[in-house]
C-alpha cells in the first residue's frame, strides 16, 4: 500500500518531463519556421543577422577598362580615341596622338598592361607618307585587343607621296586592280599605300586587322570592298590564302534568308568605309540564282557596288546584279594564280593588253610579296600600254552586259 503513491509520483514526473520536452521542441520548431520566413526569431536570430558570404573572388579589370582608363588618365582626349568590340570579342582602338605624346605615353601603358598580367604587346611600326603608325597587338587567354596609334609627322619637301605620271595624266583605257584577302597584316597595306596609284582593297571581314586596314586605306584615298566569304564547291575550298575555317564563317547554301542578311550586316560592321562588295571563293553560291538574288538585294538596299570575282565560269552573280540595276563589274584577269614573279608579270601585261583592247579591265591579286613587287617595279607599263590605273568604282559605269 505504501508503494502506490511513489509510483504515481514517478508517473506524474515522467508526464511533466515529456510535456516540457514536447513544448520546448514546439517552441524551437516554431522559432525556426519564423526565422525562415524572416520574422522575429530568438534562437536563430544570430544566424539571420549574418549575411551569406560567397567565396572571395578577385575580379581583375577587363582589358578594355585597363587600356581606355590608362589612356584617359595619361591625358589622351576622349575625342582622340575610337573603340569598337567586334563579333569575335576583339577590342579595336584607334588613337590619334602626336608623335611626341605617343613616345611619352607608350612606356606607361606598357607598365600598366604588365601590372594587370597582360604581358608585353607585340608592336609594329609603319610610316606612310606624313603619318607614323604603331600597331599594338595584345593577347592573353580570351582577351584580345588591337591598338592603332597614328601620329602626323612633318612633311619634308623631298618626300614624294604620289606618282604624277599615274595620277595626273588621264588616259582612255582604265585598269582597276583589286587586292583580295586583306586584313591579316598591316605590312601589305603599307606596301600598297606606297605604290602611289589607286588600288582597291578587299578586306576579309573576320581578319585580325580588318578595321585598321580599312582605316589606313581610307586615309590614303584607296577604295575599300567587303570581301564577302561565300561557300565554294566541294574540293574547291583552297582558293587563295585566307579561307574561312568553317561553314559558319561564310554564307553557305543551307542558310535561310534572315541568316544571310544577318551575316552580311555583321560583315559590313567590321569593314568601315566599304563602298562595295566582292566575293571570296563562292563557286557554289555564285552559280545559284536564288541565293545570289538574296545577297544582291541586300547589297542594293545599302547602295553598294558589286564586283563578281568569277571564281567559276558558271557564276550568275554579275548578270543578276545587272538585272537588279546594281552598279557592277567583273574580274577579267587573275594576277597571281601562280605565285611566281615571271608569271605575275606575264599576267600584269595581259591585263594591260586586255584594257587597251576593251577600254577597261578589272584584275584581282593577293597580298603576296611577289605580286606587290611587280605592281611597284613595273608601273611604267601603264603608260606603255596607254592605261590609267583607277579605283574600281570608275570601272563600274563602263562594264557592259555580256
Amino acid at each position: 500500500m505504501d508503494l502506490q503513491p511513489k509510483n504515481l509520483t514517478k508517473k506524474k514526473q515522467t508526464i511533466v518531463f515529456f510535456l516540457g520536452a514536447l513544448s520546448l521542441f514546439c517552441i524551437i520548431t516554431l522559432d525556426y519556421i519564423a526565422s525562415k520566413q524572416r520574422q522575429s526569431s530568438y534562437f536563430f536570430r544570430s544566424s539571420l543577422s549574418q549575411p551569406k558570404t560567397s567565396p572571395s573572388t578577385s575580379i581583375s579589370p577587363s582589358l578594355a577598362d585597363v587600356i581606355l582608363s590608362t589612356l584617359f588618365r595619361l591625358g589622351v582626349p576622349k575625342d582622340a580615341v575610337q573603340s569598337h568590340l567586334d563579333n569575335q570579342n576583339t577590342l579595336h582602338v584607334l588613337v590619334n596622338l602626336p608623335a611626341r605624346e605617343y613616345s611619352q605615353l607608350a612606356p606607361s601603358l606598357k607598365k600598366q598592361l604588365a601590372s594587370q598580367t597582360y604581358g608585353s604587346p607585340l608592336i609594329e611600326k609603319h610610316q606612310l607618307g606624313t603619318t607614323s603608325y604603331h600597331l599594338w597587338n595584345i593577347t592573353r587567354d580570351q582577351n584580345k585587343a588591337v591598338i592603332l596609334f597614328q601620329s602626323p609627322l612633318r612633311l619634308l619637301r623631298s618626300e614624294k607621296t604620289l606618282s604624277p605620271s599615274l595620277t595626273q595624266i588621264k588616259r582612255q583605257n582604265k585598269v582597276a586592280i583589286i587586292i583580295d584577302d586583306m586584313g591579316n597584316s598591316l605590312k601589305a597595306i603599307d606596301s600598297i599605300c606606297r605604290l602611289g596609284y589607286p588600288v582597291t582593297i578587299a578586306i576579309l571581314p573576320h581578319s585580325q586587322f580588318a578595321q585598321e586596314t580599312a582605316q589606313l586605306a581610307h586615309q590614303y584615298g584607296l577604295e575599300v570592298l567587303l570581301h564577302l566569304p561565300l561557300e565554294p564547291l566541294p574540293g574547291n575550298n583552297n582558293f587563295h590564302g585566307n579561307s574561312p575555317s568553317s561553314s559558319m564563317s561564310m554564307i553557305n547554301s543551307q542558310m535561310a534568308t534572315p541568316e544571310i542578311v544577318a551575316f552580311i550586316n555583321d560583315c559590313l560592321q567590321n569593314i568601315p568605309y566599304a563602298i562595295g562588295v566582292n566575293n571570296h571563293q563562292g563557286s557554289l553560291i555564285t552559280s545559284n540564282p536564288r541565293l545570289m538574288t538574296i545577297i544582291l538585294q541586300e547589297i542594293k538596299k545599302r547602295g553598294l557596288i558589286f564586283i563578281d570575282s568569277r571564281t567559276t565560269n558558271q557564276s550568275v552573280a554579275y548578270q543578276i546584279a545587272k538585272s537588279l540595276n546594281i552598279p557592277t563589274s567583273y574580274r577579267k584577269i587573275f594576277l597571281d594564280n601562280e605565285v611566281s614573279s615571271p608569271k605575275i608579270k606575264e599576267q600584269f601585261i595581259k591585263l594591260l593588253q586586255r584594257a587597251r583592247h576593251d577600254g577597261w579591265a578589272v584584275a584581282i591579286g593577293h597580298p603576296w610579296e611577289e605580286t606587290l613587287l611587280i605592281l611597284k617595279e613595273y608601273q611604267d607599263l601603264f603608260s606603255d600600254y596607254d592605261c590609267q590605273p583607277v579605283p574600281v568604282s570608275e570601272i563600274v559605269p563602263q562594264s557592259p552586259s555580256d
